[in-house]
């Protein structure tokens, strides 16, 4: 997932809210990429799925077919 972390400053164009839930790799994404000016935490272990705009299920679809492309194609992290 290195990969991923160091490629996200390219992939993210113009200003943008970060909506995630506590996965570890997205802890400090705010300080770290000038273009995300807030990010969103939802907790699912505390039965949180969605906050106010916060939510990220679509994004959790997303990222399960991502994680299954990365094992199978490790040559494109």
């Amino acid at each position: 997932m290195r990969g991923i972390k160091k490629k996200r400053k390219e992939w993210i164009r113009g200003e943008v809210v970060w909506n995630t839930d506590e996965y570890g790799i997205d802890r400090g994404i705010a300080k770290e990429i000038e273009k995300v000016k807030e990010h969103r935490v939802v907790s699912h272990r505390q039965g949180e799925w969605a906050r106010g705009e916060a939510h990220v299920n679509g994004c959790e679809n997303r990222n399960g077919f991502l994680r299954t492309f990365l094992r199978k194609h490790p040559f494109a992290q």
